[in-house]
């Protein structure tokens, strides 16, 4: 026994099995979205339970010469996906100056709050109190020495 299977149908406009449009396109394997009202072709999908239901015999859609023409097959679109290395250099660059921003103003604040530490910092009065040590003592500044006359000390 042999399992036979009724043709399917041709491409072409049938009466629109969803009741939305006068007659919806069959492309020989599962309605489209084209969809004929009053002679003009609009795009609604059919119900995707319906997309693949053939077309009912005898019920091509034939409105005389006003009968919408056959819809342009869907285009084809490509997606290529780029490569690492094509990547635009743009968040590297933009990534790159937001870290030296960050670097710059933590110095800017810590320059500027060491600044504000002076007033923190001891004193060498401070710190000799702190430590013990004492002042060294001032020492009298040297006299210049005066020239000794050979002549006149010696007689």
């Amino acid at each position: 026994m042999t399992d036979q299977h009724p043709p399917t149908p041709n491409a072409g406009w049938y009466r629109d099995p969803t009741g939305v449009g006068d007659a919806r396109y069959w492309d020989g394997q599962a309605w489209t979205d084209s969809v004929s009202r009053q002679g003009t072709t609009v795009q609604i999908p059919p119900e995707p339970a319906q997309r693949h239901v053939p077309p009912v015999p005898g019920t091509e859609y034939r409105a005389g010469p006003a009968a919408a023409p056959a819809p342009a097959p869907p285009p084809t679109v490509q997606i290529t996906q780029t490569s690492p290395s094509r990547r635009s250099p743009v968040g590297g660059i933009v990534a790159a100056f937001l870290g030296i921003a960050v670097v710059v103003l933590i110095v800017v604040i810590a320059i500027q709050s060491s600044d504000g530490d002076d007033e923190d910092t001891p004193t060498d009065q401070t710190e000799q109190e702190v430590t013990g040590d004492a002042p060294e003592p001032d020492s009298a500044p040297e006299e210049p020495e005066v020239p000794v006359d050979d002549a006149s000390s010696s007689g």
